[in-house]
């Protein structure tokens, strides 16, 4: 290249790294924009590590290639000058609210159009660049090759003209050639530590390094979190690469690089400059996310204690033995959005109370139990790469601790590197079918791998929870049963999902068996996974909207787990019995509360507003289409001691929340209900009704033939029951209180 195109080359690269600059600074400072609007600042941060790769390189030297980066160039002017016209001032990229400006001049079908350019470009140039690297390579190797045989000659020649007195002289290389291939050498580790290894079934990507993503003259706290980010994303690249697709369980001597880069992962992850995700378990709590800063700190003591480390192999939890009860449970959970994907924290620390068996004489005949408490710690922390991110790869790490009565017990480390496919890819449609026999031809083939997820973060476990035979394989290989994945809702939010989660009212024989698989691997159903921001837990949400067998399949296998007299949700002080008693799903059912009760529910619990069972009961009758079910529902609770005149924080009692509860299609249903109940337990109606005569409210839906039907058999019992024969239909008007 002349001196006149090596300086236009070098004007060109400075000229786009500048404009690339201008636009990443405008982007990355959105805290209040859409999804795509962060797509086009990763972009333009991959395609400004490629340029000071090639800046570096100098490697643009055909006209091809000039081409391409004149191009290149134009294409990111151009996206500049549309930012540069707005004069946003630097203040104003600090505060972050800038999108309202921006959304003006520019909509989001244009940010998509930026996203396809800039990433076009960086396939192009990334592609342009690792050719390059690569025949440079085969190039000093062959230089090298040429200096090892001109070494070998010189060594022959000498080795004739000396005596042997005198050879071992000419086995030394001269200074000079010895230099040459000392730099060569250089140049190639240089080379080697800028080319990503890739597997070869896999597209070879550019490696971006920490000095091409920091952004420089960092002056905020903006500026900051994106450095911590770019460090994030840069270990966390580096990992995928040294562990790869091999199972393994090495020791920790040997696994050096992937120690360090850990801890250096850790260490990032405990960083207060990292913000999490809005709606994630309160992120905004500042004692909280203390909290978890020490969990991450105790992980790292953990993991640099551990004498092995398990690569990619699985790690299958072991039911709990029987006698062990929860006394404590404490969770933290965060969620960073890092750029290149989101990183997940996980935490959680338990105490319980078990027995263990003690002899205290040689022949065995006389034992005794021994109760003690104990502390389990548990960790997982997981990356899971955005849509737009050259990152397709998803790391997951976990660590276990338990404690024994007689000592603890460290669990090995677990991490794996785990394929994202597309959702329509075959090895999710051969689990969903239940087809075993393909799934392990696709397993042996290396056409598929147990540890692939979907692009929404849902391992093949998530596909198998109506197919037991595949679901009982996926938890035999290892795969984690207590794995959230987030995944979209309806297209207006974010749901994330847990296996137990979903059709929850089916009584399906394979679902509930699934669940019973999962539960019995050790699966936590107490988890709390979010559901459009509002933090649930399985429980909660099969409490709220289950069958009968699915609930009893929970109780039976995770009752460890499980309090009974705890269910918050939103905040809200209720339980599990109060829950199923609001009627969310089909309504409640006798079966569940028999159930609930039968296993130490408390009959006379109140919920944060002060009401009962009976109140919330009596608020959610769905009719007379379910008049047997809520009729029993509403005895048992009766029979079990709930009182019958309890009033909650407003002095309203049962009674009143029933006669006043009239509805256009059910009549006076739920008053002449809960007469009939108050009459099939042994109470006398009219002292109930003394405040509150009956008015005869009859609808389509509500007629008097099924008012007859609920007091069949004790007509004797009713008050009013021959007020009114006639089978019409009323207007329902609104009750005074």
């Amino acid at each position: 290249m002349d001196p006149l195109s090596a300086g236009a080359s070098v004007l060109a690269f400075v000229g786009i790294l500048n404009s690339l600059q201008l636009v990443y600074e405008t982007l990355s400072s959105i805290k209040d924009g859409p999804e795509n609007v962060r797509l086009v600042a990763n972009s333009v941060g991959q395609l400004r590590s490629i340029v000071k790769q090639l800046q570096r390189q100098q490697s643009l030297t055909d006209l091809d290639g000039e081409a391409q980066l004149k191009q290149c160039a134009d294409d990111v002017d151009a996206i500049a000058n549309k930012l540069a016209r707005l004069h946003i001032s630097p203040s104003e990229k600090r505060g972050g609210k800038i999108w309202k400006r921006i959304k003006a001049a520019l909509s989001e079908k244009d940010f998509d159009r930026m996203n396809k350019v800039l990433s076009s470009h960086s396939s192009a140039l990334s592609l342009r660049l690792i050719v390059q690297q690569k025949d440079v390579v085969i190039e000093c190797r062959d230089q090298i090759l040429l200096l090892k045989t001109d070494v070998a000659k010189r060594q022959d020649r000498a080795a004739l003209q000396e005596d042997g007195s005198s050879s071992s002289g000419g086995n030394e290389v001269p200074p000079a050639l010895q230099s040459q291939m000392d730099t060569m050498l250089q140049i190639l580790r240089q080379l080697q530590a800028q080319t990503p290894t890739q597997p070869t079934n896999q597209p070879a990507v550019v490696e971006i390094s920490d000095e091409d993503l920091v952004v420089e003259e960092t002056t905020d706290g903006g500026d900051v979190e994106s450095n911590v980010c770019n460090q994030l994303s840069e270990t966390i690249n580096e990992l995928c690469v040294l562990i790869g697709d091999n199972e393994r369980t090495i020791r920790s001597d040997d696994a050096d690089d992937i120690m360090e880069k850990l801890e250096k992962l850790l260490s990032y992850a405990k960083s207060d400059q990292l913000q999490p995700i809005r709606g994630v378990l309160d992120p905004e709590d500042s004692d909280r996310r203390g909290e978890l800063s020490r969990d991450i700190r105790r992980v790292s003591r953990h993991l640099m204690s551990s004498t092995r480390l398990s690569i990619n192999e699985g790690v299958q939890k072991k039911a709990l033995p029987a006698g062990i009860r929860l006394l404590r449970q404490q969770r933290q959970r965060r969620e960073f959005d890092i750029g290149a994907g989101r990183l997940a924290i996980s935490t959680t620390e338990w105490r319980h109370r078990f027995r263990e068996g003690t002899t205290r004489s040689c022949a065995g005949d006389s034992d005794e139990t021994q109760e003690a408490d104990a502390r389990n710690f548990s960790a997982t922390l997981t990356f899971f790469p955005s849509k737009g991110s050259i990152q397709k790869r998803m790391l997951a790490m976990s660590i276990r601790q338990s404690e024994l009565m007689k000592g603890n017990l460290l669990t090995i480390p677990s991490i794996s590197v785990n394929r994202v496919r597309p959702r329509d890819s075959e090895v999710f449609s051969l689990v969903e079918i239940g087809d075993l026999d393909g799934l392990r031809r696709s397993f042996a083939q290396g056409m598929a791998s147990v540890r692939d997820h979907d692009e929404h973060g849902r391992s093949l476990l998530s596909y198998a929870t109506e197919q037991p035979d595949i679901c009982k394989f996926l938890i035999e290989c290892g795969l984690d049963v207590d794995h959230i994945a987030p995944a979209s809702w309806d297209g207006k939010g974010e749901l994330r999902v847990s296996l137990l989660n979903g059709q929850f009212y089916s009584d399906n024989v394979n679902i509930i068996q699934c669940r019973k698989l999962i539960l019995g691997a050790g699966a936590d159903p107490s988890i709390k996974t979010e559901i459009d921001g509002i933090p649930f837990s399985s429980f909660e949400n099969i409490i709220d909207f289950g069958s009968p067998g699915s609930i009893k399949a929970f109780l039976d296998i995770g009752s460890y787990f499980i309090d009974i007299e705890t269910c918050d949700v939103m905040r809200e002080r209720s339980t599990p019995l109060l829950r199923h008693c609001m009627g969310l799903g089909d309504g409640y059912s006798r079966d569940v509360i028999a159930l609930l009760l039968q296993r130490g529910a408390n009959v006379h619990a109140v919920d944060t507003y002060g009401r009962s069972c009976l109140h919330l009961a009596i608020r959610a009758t769905k009719g007379p289409n379910r008049l047997e079910e809520e009729f029993a529902a509403l005895a048992v609770l009766v029979r079990s001691g709930a009182d019958v005149r309890a009033e909650d924080d407003w002095g309203r009692s049962v009674s009143k929340t029933a006669y006043q509860g009239l509805s256009v299609d059910s009549g006076s249903y739920p008053g002449d209900l809960w007469d009939s109940v108050l009459a099939a337990c042994g109470y006398q109606v009219s002292e109930f009704r003394r405040h509150y005569p009956r008015r005869a409210r009859y609808t389509r839906d509500y007629p008097r033939r099924i008012f007859e039907k609920l007091w069949e058999g004790r007509q004797h019992l009713c008050p009013y029951w021959d007020e009114d024969r006639e089978s019409r239909v009323f207007e329902v008007e609104d009750a005074d209180d």
